[in-house]
């Protein structure tokens, strides 16, 4: 600082270094470009458009709920769409409670919550690797084959088969329901399974993961513990003895009775023969009953599947007329292992069709459907019955189970 004439102090400017000043200009400089080149990542990530560069494998079809999506050259997940695109090296994962159809050139494949999965593209064939959770495949109208790894296992399911599978941290488990799959072993073993066949790995029971992931439909199985009580042990009461004298000898004299004189009577007369029975009045007739229905629609085998429930608002069943009949009830249950359980019945109608519409009392598994041939007298009292005729159908929906997830990831945009 300087003193001037009229006494003031005047400040002097401090001059800084100009290689500090540089430092500092570089540091700002650099600071300005990595927030720019975040944002802009930031900016690309979200806004980027679901078409990828990525050749596209098949499609969503259903969803249920909040399902994110991730693609191979991308960090954030993001929500997916009915009919939107899923592409090569895509992440696919179902939060609890949600679920998901995918498409693969004319095969479905079912996801339950609590699953991730990654799309692959090998050789134009779709292959999926099941990291965890539960998935459902049916290629039984599909026009290609489609590949699954789980465990490092690989299973080829060629068109016609259908199977359910299921993976967590302790191992996986394979079920196959129709067709033929092949199992690729890691170190190069390939053998057959067949229909029906079980496949498990690891300290687990594969009952128990049926529990947690959906069977097929048409592959219900209902698992039911008994817990026994156990037995009870009684203690034994004390017996009391009782001491009582002896009971004194009682004797007994026999009384005396005069001597009886019997005086000559006369020949009893034989006894006469009761008149034979009357014959039982002829039981009438028994009224032959009605043949069943024939031609009866939907045939066995119908699948009703979630693209058909989407669609329709009711189910229609039909069959063909019977000679003599003046009336048909249609009744409708669910197979379980433990028997039959009615969901719905008709009145007595004179039409030969019937138009199921409450589809939410349908549950996922085989359905029997039953119609029955009578007729009516002029009060509506039933006075003669038919044989009945039943067919059976799948109802093939997603069923959620709880299963853990892997971290593959920050999730962004899930409620």
């Amino acid at each position: 600082m300087s003193q001037s004439l009229t006494g003031r102090v005047t400040p002097r400017p401090i001059q800084l270094p100009k290689k500090r000043i540089w430092l500092d200009f570089i540091v700002v400089v650099l600071c300005l470009s990595a927030a720019c080149g975040g944002f802009y990542m930031f900016y690309t990530s979200i806004f980027q458009s679901l078409n990828s560069n990525a050749e596209q494998v098949g499609v969503v079809i259903l969803k249920i709920n909040s399902v994110q999506r991730r693609m191979a050259d991308r960090a954030i997940w993001d929500r997916v769409y009915n009919n939107s695109p899923v592409y090569d090296g895509d992440l696919i994962r179902v939060p609890e409670l949600s679920g998901a159809v995918l498409h693969f050139d004319g095969n479905e494949l079912e996801l339950s919550d609590n699953t991730l999965i990654r799309i692959l593209l090998r050789n134009g064939r779709p292959v999926i690797e099941l990291s965890s959770g539960g998935i459902n495949l049916d290629t039984t109208s599909g026009s290609g084959s489609i590949s699954l790894v789980i465990d490092g296992r690989t299973i080829d399911a060629a068109p016609g088969a259908v199977l359910s599978a299921a993976a967590t941290d302790d191992g996986m488990a394979l079920q196959v329901n129709e067709g033929n799959v092949l199992v690729i072993e890691e170190t190069g073993e390939v053998r057959e399974e067949e229909a029906g066949s079980v496949i498990s790995t690891g300290d687990w029971d594969f009952q128990e993961v049926l529990e947690e992931v959906v069977s097929n439909a048409g592959h219900v199985v209902e698992i039911v513990e008994v817990e026994l009580a156990p037995p009870v042990e009684l203690e034994a009461e004390p017996i009391i003895a009782l001491s009582l004298p002896a009971p004194e000898p009682i004797m007994i004299i026999p009384p005396q009775f005069d001597p009886i004189i019997l005086e000559s009577v006369a020949a009893l007369p034989e006894p006469v023969a009761p008149p034979p029975p009357e014959p039982a009045p002829a039981a009438p007739a028994p009224v032959p009953m009605f043949a069943s229905p024939g031609n009866r629609q939907p045939a066995n085998g119908y699948r009703l599947g979630t693209a058909q429930l989407a669609q329709q608002t009711g189910v229609v069943f039909s069959w063909s007329p019977v000679q003599g009949a003046n009336a048909y009830i249609v009744t409708l249950l669910h197979q379980t292992s433990a028997g039959r359980r009615q969901i719905a019945q008709s009145n007595p109608q004179t039409q030969t069709t019937w138009t199921f519409r409450e589809l939410n009392l349908l549950e996922r598994g085989t359905i029997v459907w039953q119609v029955e041939a009578v007729n009516r007298n002029r009060n509506g009292v039933i006075e003669q019955r038919g044989n009945i005729g039943e067919n059976t159908f799948i109802v093939d929906v997603p069923v959620p189970g709880p299963v853990r997830l892997l971290d593959t990831g920050s999730l962004y945009g899930a409620q």
